[in-house]
């Protein structure tokens, strides 16, 4: 894992994130991956005054540098998961800048639900792993339809803007 209270590392994941934006893109992904794990070092234990709580590491991080990228590259946007660690919304600020949108993971109503109270003008986007068979045949149907039905329009309602599916098929 990278040591996340190295400055030298903080800017090249910044320089990485300017990289892509500069090459046309309008939007850049930040997150963590699946495998995460912390780094042990005590300057990282430190960082920010949150202990062992690695979500809200993460979440100020990544906020910081989407505050930095909207002072740079006003136009672009960063689109931050919501995923294991920081499935739940920070508890060290209720609002992330205007170029920050959310991808939650999670699109059930009890995913959902905590990000009520937390001002994300950038909206949300939403990560479906739940419509296609990764276990399974490919040809063989996870959801009905009536399920895909309720969820889109959890969804709308939920003002998500777009949908990554996750899986083959």
């Amino acid at each position: 894992q990278y040591c996340i209270s190295n400055p030298e590392v903080r800017e090249l994941i910044y320089q990485d994130m300017l990289k892509w934006v500069d090459r046309g893109y309008e939007t850049v992904d930040l997150g963590q991956p699946d495998g995460f794990r912390p780094c042990q070092c005590e300057n990282c234990r430190q960082l920010f005054g949150t202990g062992d709580d690695w979500g809200e590491k993460l979440w100020i991080l990544h906020r910081d540098l989407a505050l930095r990228l909207l002072k740079d590259r006003p136009e672009k946007r960063v689109l931050m998961m919501s995923y294991i660690l920081t499935a739940l919304p920070p508890k060290s600020f209720k609002s992330f800048p205007k170029n920050a949108r959310i991808m939650l993971t999670g699109t059930n109503e009890e995913d959902i639900a905590p990000w009520r109270e937390i001002d994300v003008p950038g909206g949300f986007d939403g990560y479906v792993y739940n419509w296609t068979p990764n276990l399974t045949s490919r040809y063989t149907p996870m959801r009905t339809p009536l399920f895909v039905e309720q969820q889109v329009k959890r969804l709308v309602k939920n003002k998500i803007h777009s949908v990554y599916r996750d899986g083959p098929g």
